[in-house]
């Protein structure tokens, strides 16, 4: 079977465009959206609220002792709809995605995950309610980082929705 040049080109460039991609992350251009403006993940709509830098120094809460090197953010979500799950399946996939699909990106590149995404309720005030649409997410971030932006990923996006966005947080601004 004979192939010709171009594919020949193409097979021998296919492992410096892979490498490429994945020196870069593989991402393709966030959308950009602003604290309270709607987010659609798939059949799904949440909102991010706020940010926060974490208590300093941190209450005796295991999700807020950070190593030496780093520093506690707070991300508020609010989940507007969950529309087709039942109640009891809400907590457990918004703190399923929130942990495995919200991603939070410095000035330098860094990027982190959370360490934990909990009903706000129940992380800032220890108290327990049926709220599943409010949700704090901690993320441990370098002591330096400046300019985070959080990365939300939305793994399988309908017609017109982005595959991410993100929003600028708005914390530890360099030069201020």
């Amino acid at each position: 079977m004979r192939r010709d040049s171009s594919w020949v080109r193409f097979t021998s460039l296919a492992p410096i465009v892979v490498a490429t991609l994945q020196a870069c992350g593989g991402q393709p251009e966030a959308t950009r959206a602003s604290f309270g403006q709607p987010i659609a993940v798939g059949p799904y709509v949440l909102e991010v609220t706020g940010a926060e830098p974490g208590p300093e120094p941190p209450p005796p809460v295991n999700v807020f002792r950070t190593r030496e090197d780093e520093k506690n953010l707070v991300v508020y979500v609010y989940w507007r709809d969950l529309a087709g799950l039942e109640p009891a399946e809400r907590r457990v996939f918004a703190q399923k995605f929130l942990e495995s699909r919200l991603t939070v990106v410095d000035q330098r590149g860094d990027r982190r995950q959370p360490v934990t995404a909990e009903p706000k309720d129940l992380l800032m005030s220890m108290s327990v309610s049926d709220d599943w649409r409010n949700w704090a997410v901690v993320f441990h971030v370098f002591r330096d980082a400046t300019s985070p932006t959080l990365v939300v990923e939305n793994p399988d996006p309908q017609p017109g929705q982005p595959r991410a966005v993100s929003v600028d947080l708005g914390l530890w601004r360099e030069g201020s």
